[in-house]
């Protein structure tokens, strides 16, 4: 990173690694504790303080797009070509990621329950917070690494 400038677009994916990454950090040992799926959705402290866990992610997000635009006059984002072509990139290598993440899970979940016959439900949880979270991890984590790759080579 020495030597290259900071693109809002670099400086956007930091800040959600950092959010999203805490989220997933305190969402994932949450859910296991305890019992897991098995007792999740019977305990509505740890369902809540996923809520909040979420909302908060959320809520950082939406501040940080807002403090991290352009033209703060405007209250609204410019975006060029090279953003729009970084965030084409970036996004559909995410979504194969996201999807073969939860390819991956589901498929787990087959293997690991299918003798007894069905999953339990707290893993709807699981799934749904747990991809929400990757989603925005990885999609920050992809961006930061085009977003930089790119900046690299219009220096060269």
């Amino acid at each position: 990173l020495k030597g290259t400038i900071m693109t809002q677009l670099r400086k956007r994916a930091i800040f959600d690694l950092v959010i999203w990454g805490i989220m997933l950090a305190v969402f994932i040992p949450l859910f296991f504790i305890d019992g897991g799926a098995e007792t999740y959705t019977g305990q509505s402290s740890r369902r809540q303080i996923s809520n909040i866990c979420i909302t908060s992610a959320y809520i950082l997000h939406a501040i940080m797009l807002y403090l991290t635009r352009i033209n703060k006059e405007e209250k609204r984002n410019l975006r060029d070509e090279r953003d729009d072509k970084i965030m084409k990139e970036s996004n559909n290598i995410a979504l194969t990621g996201i999807l073969i993440y939860v390819f991956l899970v589901c498929i787990s979940l087959w293997e690991k329950y299918q003798i007894a016959g069905s999953v339990p439900v707290g893993y709807m949880w699981f799934l749904a917070y747990s991809t929400i979270g990757f989603s925005f991890f990885f999609t920050s984590a992809v961006t930061f690494i085009v977003d930089w790759k790119n900046s690299a080579n219009a220096e060269s």
